[in-house]
């Protein structure tokens, strides 16, 4: 399993890495951080996730404080991330 973990501080820091993982599957741990995303930063996050489906990788949020997103796989740990991205392959070598 290929996956990139990215801990930011700031949610800004998180865009940078996503286009240098475009063949990685990615997980952002924004469990840490004590601040809620902006409508822009869910859609941004949202179109990142599609793209990432369209190219056959998976794209994880780990927080607790952040409702469903349409679109956007979010857990509250990282082995359910981890187990995610292990079901996404599955599916991936199934299709």
């Amino acid at each position: 399993m290929n996956y990139k973990l990215i801990k930011p501080k700031k949610i800004k820091e998180v865009f940078p890495f996503i286009k240098k993982f475009k063949t990685k599957n990615i997980i952002i741990d924004l469990s840490k951080l004590k601040t809620n995303l902006n409508k822009n930063e869910i859609l941004i996050f949202k179109e990142i996730a599609i793209n990432k489906k369209e190219n056959s990788t998976s794209f994880i949020i780990i927080d607790t404080n952040i409702e469903e997103l349409e679109e956007v796989n979010v857990v509250p740990t990282l082995q359910e991330a981890i187990d995610i991205i292990e079901i996404d392959e599955m599916i991936r070598d199934l299709e």
